[in-house]
């Protein structure tokens, strides 16, 4: 098997890292609520998928984070690993995981989540293609300590979208 150049070796570890910039910004997006900033990190046919369905688009996606972030007085991302499965010249698979804080009429929210990814080169620029969104836990702070009574979490992620469902319809 040959081995790769250097030079291939170099463009590959500059890729990653591109990627890994391009999680971090999205991230700062969300936190900025910057709406039309997380919109353009996404390819103008991204899909973005939630638990409660998909959204695709990239002015699809500005329209609901444009929505969605108008709920929250604020919110904290805090991404961990991002660990790349695939690489290629312009194609990237990925997970992330990765914590959060949002407000919502004065309770603070924690969730815990990963994000399936698929990347794409676009003029130079890495892009996400498609953006799967898995909530591990999704609670209020003050039920943190005993959410994992037993060794078991007590809010399961497919209750997430029905927390989140319940407060736009308040």
């Amino acid at each position: 098997m040959d081995r790769p150049t250097l030079s291939a070796r170099i463009e590959r570890l500059e890729a990653a890292e591109q990627i890994r910039t391009l999680v971090g910004r999205y991230g700062a997006a969300v936190d900025a609520k910057d709406a039309a900033g997380i919109a353009g990190l996404f390819t103008p046919r991204a899909v973005f998928a939630l638990p409660d369905g998909e959204i695709h688009g990239r002015e699809r996606i500005e329209g609901f984070y444009r929505e969605r972030l108008a709920k929250y007085r604020f919110t904290f991302h805090y991404t961990h690993d991002v660990v790349l499965t695939h690489l290629d010249q312009d194609h990237a698979e990925g997970r992330v995981t990765a914590h959060a804080e949002h407000e919502v009429d004065g309770e603070c929210l924690v969730a815990a989540l990963s994000y399936h990814d698929s990347y794409a080169r676009v003029d130079g620029e890495w892009r996400f293609a498609a953006r799967r969104m898995e909530f591990h836990y999704f609670l209020p702070a003050s039920d943190f300590a005993g959410a994992f009574a037993g060794g078991r979490i007590v809010r399961r992620p497919t209750e997430v979208s029905d927390h989140l469902l319940a407060r736009e319809g308040d």
